[in-house]
């Protein structure tokens, strides 16, 4: 109780920037399973975090970006979005938007560059054509 109560700073910020990231996705249908699993994350990983935007400098922006794109990229590899071996379901769909929105915005904040960029999509392309 004590703890969600008085959660740390860099646990507030990176909960702030997901509700941030909510009103641009809001009107993907798997906005909610993700959203849901990067709040678990935060919580459960609240010294990582803390050595990421503390220590390392980085921005609450950029480290949820990150969260959201691997749980994306994870869900998908494991192949429960899917409807066969490289069809997506609707909600794998969703997912890969989601990633594409984040891994964008993260190479026009200037946090990837164009290599990072180029092999975030080719991972998503194998994670789409081999689970399923």
């Amino acid at each position: 109780m004590f703890r969600f109560l008085f959660r740390p700073s860099h646990e507030k910020q990176c909960l702030r920037v997901l509700d941030i990231f909510a009103t641009d996705f809001a009107q993907e249908c798997a906005w909610e399973d993700i959203q849901r699993k990067v709040r678990h994350a935060v919580r459960q990983h609240s010294k990582d975090l803390e050595r990421r935007i503390v220590f390392e400098g980085h921005r609450p922006k950029d480290v949820v970006g990150d969260m959201i794109a691997n749980i994306c990229l994870n869900d998908i590899e494991i192949g429960f979005d899917h409807t066969y071996r490289g069809v997506l379901s609707m909600n794998g769909q969703c997912k890969r938007n989601i990633f594409a929105k984040v891994i964008t915005q993260q190479f026009a904040d200037g946090w990837i560059d164009a290599t990072e960029l180029g092999i975030a999509n080719e991972n998503m392309k194998s994670a789409v054509a081999g689970a399923g």
